[in-house]
């Protein structure tokens, strides 16, 4: 669903859709009196964002930048992931303590926002001049659709990839 988002509206709008869910989220969990205001806002608008800004949105511009190095550019971009985790677990422990919870959520709003949001998104999205683009005349793309997806063994060896990545991941940040 966001890949075909991102090619009908361009990666600006997803990435600026996604911090700003994102930022509201945040921003929200913080007024948040009851639970599930807080489960809406952390739950389902944080994953929505993350999806707008996530790996499917940044693998594509990647493609674009990188060319024939795209496997060590995806190492090093999804490798972040992980560095973020080891960076934002205690960060959030010390704003927690010094801001409180309510406090914590909303530095994490701002500080989403505004320096994401000033990052050159239309830049990212045209793509390197070195790499060479496709340009056999002949080649038809008939794209994936969920169902070949499903009947495909490289799909389901890159969910499970992802999924006990994930597993793994945030098992030990709770």
């Amino acid at each position: 669903m966001v890949g075909r988002l991102f090619d009908h509206a361009g990666p600006h709008t997803v990435c600026a859709a996604g911090l700003a869910l994102l930022g509201g989220a945040f921003l929200a969990a913080s007024r948040a009196d009851k639970l599930w205001q807080f489960q809406l806002s952390i739950g389902l608008c944080v994953g929505i964002g993350i999806a707008f800004i996530g790996n499917v949105p940044n693998s594509i511009p990647l493609g674009r930048w990188s060319g024939p190095r795209l496997p060590t550019a995806m190492a090093v971009v999804y490798s972040a992931t992980g560095a973020g985790v080891l960076v934002l677990l205690p960060a959030s422990q010390i704003l927690i303590d010094h801001a409180g919870w309510r406090g914590a959520y909303q530095i994490f709003a701002l500080g989403l926002l505004v320096p994401l949001s000033l990052l050159p998104w239309r830049l990212f999205s045209t793509g390197s001049p070195h790499v060479v683009k496709r340009s056999d005349p002949d080649f038809v793309d008939e794209g994936w659709t969920l169902l070949s997806a499903l009947r495909h063994h490289a799909f389901w060896a890159l969910f499970a990839t992802f999924f006990f990545t994930a597993i793994g991941m945030y098992a030990i940040s709770a």
